[in-house]
């Protein structure tokens, strides 16, 4: 990256639930949450040295459904908002092996500032799931429909990475033209296919993004 500036990229596929709104109670969540747990674990680990104006991304097909059901896409279902706690360091749900259950423990202060970074552009969790074939394929003539948002674009930004680097460094690093990089350019790609038995190369849309040196 430009100007000493580093970029980090995680991305993973976490557990799938089969129900179409599964309650947050249900096995197949809670095994989810745990695995954000984890997965938050990872990237502080991952990113303990890393600068205010380096750019920590995680991305994929995370299986939490944002929408709040099938024609609701601007409030946020139950499950999202636990991630977006669990992301920011507020909450984390750990299993326990030993009783074969979970256990919520809550913080009062954030490791991360996080960003949705399509739904603060587009102010709505975007359908990202789809059929791949066409109605009549299916016996009862349509697909599932179901309209969900499972694929996302998170960016975290460090609260307390000031506790492990001298104030100079930082006021160096950050004067260090940190503001020429940006996140641009945020497209959902349905990837149509014609002329094909299927419709789609994917049950799911793409998500892509272009980050910029405006220097």
């Amino acid at each position: 990256m430009p100007n000493g500036h580093h970029l980090f990229i995680f991305t993973s596929h976490t557990q799938a639930s089969y129900e179409h709104f599964p309650d947050i109670t249900s096995e197949s969540v809670r095994v989810r949450l745990s695995q954000f747990t984890e997965m938050r674990k990872f990237i502080t680990k991952m990113t303990e040295n890393a600068k205010s104006s380096d750019i920590i991304l995680l991305c994929g097909d995370l299986n939490v459904n944002g929408r709040l059901n099938k024609d609701e896409g601007k409030i946020h279902s139950e499950e999202y908002k636990a991630v977006y706690s669990i992301l920011k360091g507020n909450l984390s749900v750990v299993k326990d092996e030993k009783n074969n259950g979970f256990t919520d423990e809550t913080s009062e202060t954030a490791e991360y500032e996080v960003e949705d970074l399509f739904y603060n552009k587009f102010n709505e969790h975007l359908v990202t799931s789809c059929d791949l074939f066409p109605d009549d394929y299916y016996k009862d003539g349509k697909g599932k429909k179901s309209r969900k948002c499972l694929d996302y674009f998170f960016k975290f930004t460090k609260l307390n990475y000031k506790d492990n680097q001298d104030d100079q460094n930082i006021e160096e690093n950050d004067n260090n033209s940190s503001s020429t990089l940006s996140i641009e350019d945020l497209t959902l790609n349905t990837f149509d296919v014609t002329d094909k038995k299927f419709v789609h190369l994917s049950d799911h849309y793409g998500l892509s993004l272009n980050i910029v040196d405006n220097k």
